[in-house]
């Protein structure tokens, strides 16, 4: 039986999912959700927004998932019929949600320049209750930074992106830490309620770490073109996590790889692409999916690691 929604506020749709609860109840009944997510936004943005909608569905939170599409922060054009099964599958006995698979049409045709966003998640009853989800091993290894070191860098980046922000030069900062003169490569991400807010880093380790970190903690803050520059009332949200790189390793055979150890550099010609180890230990990515979705970072179609000419690199990070 379709239906249609034309209304989408909260109090619609859960009247809605109520019903469907009510007329069903006791018979087998395949509940389906059609929707889009975001539409024709540039690839890394379009990521960012179907990013919100998936964590919603996984924490198997209607009401927020239809705030948050009321204000913005994602999108999906028939997110309502979404929010109506949610509250039906919940009225019924689900307790739990999966995100089974995302992707957008980039991924398919190659078209970053302009993307729509598509996602398969289902809710179910786990009969034993709900079920703590197993700890994920902190992804990356250590360097030996202590943990003096690690607070000094954290201020470090911090305080050029302040001192950016007023218009005044990066402070004096006392670098005492052995480690912090070291020649290393960095990232510095930068997270606003949980979602990424600026990531730029360098892999070449050719200036002391320390530089490094204030370098691409302004740039993460204020250049990276994904996002407008940071503004002075996001700095009390805004969360820094830094990664300090290994050198890069030439991969020879694929099996070296080690998710949630190592990051990925791939580059095939004039394009090339990163991404950092903790990435594929967010996502939950094997061997082969963090491959492909290094390609695509660099540009190149999925299976691109297996093709003649492509040299891929690995590396670790110790991240803090």
């Amino acid at each position: 039986m379709p239906l249609v929604l034309g209304s989408q506020d909260y109090r619609s749709c859960e009247a809605v999912g109520k019903a469907i609860a009510r007329a069903v109840k006791g018979k087998k009944v395949l509940l389906v959700a059609s929707t889009d997510l975001s539409h024709y936004h540039p690839y890394d943005r379009a990521v960012q927004l179907d990013r919100v909608i998936l964590d919603n569905l996984q924490a198997f939170d209607a009401q927020k998932l239809s705030r948050d599409l009321d204000i913005g922060k994602g999108e999906a054009c028939g997110g309502g019929p979404v929010v109506a099964v949610m509250v039906a599958a919940k009225e019924l006995g689900a307790n739990r949600a999966k995100v089974l698979k995302y992707m957008n049409s980039g991924d398919v045709t190659g078209d970053r320049s302009g993307v729509v966003g598509y996602a398969a998640a289902v809710f179910f009853r786990n009969s034993g209750g709900l079920e703590k989800e197993p700890e994920r091993k902190k992804a990356g290894i250590s360097l030996g930074l202590t943990e003096e070191e690690k607070k000094t860098l954290h201020q470090v980046a911090r305080e050029a992106i302040e001192r950016r922000l007023k218009g005044e030069k990066p402070p004096q900062i006392d670098i005492s830490g052995e480690h912090l003169r070291e020649n290393r490569g960095a990232f510095v991400s930068l997270h606003k309620h949980g979602q990424l807010r600026g990531c730029v880093g360098t892999i070449q380790p050719n200036r002391p770490l320390y530089q490094v970190v204030e370098d691409m903690a302004m740039a993460a803050a204020f250049e990276d073109s994904r996002f407008s520059p940071l503004s002075t009332a996001e700095l009390q949200d805004l969360d820094v996590e830094i990664s300090v790189l290994t050198p890069l390793q030439k991969v020879e055979d694929i099996d070296e790889i080690e998710v949630g150890k190592h990051g990925l550099y791939i580059k095939k010609g004039f394009y090339a692409g990163l991404l950092l180890p903790q990435v594929a230990t967010e996502y939950n990515w094997d061997r082969v999916r963090f491959l492909e979705e290094t390609c695509r970072k660099a540009g190149l179609p999925r299976n691109a690691w297996k093709e003649k000419g492509t040299e891929i690199y690995l590396f670790s990070a110790d991240i803090f």
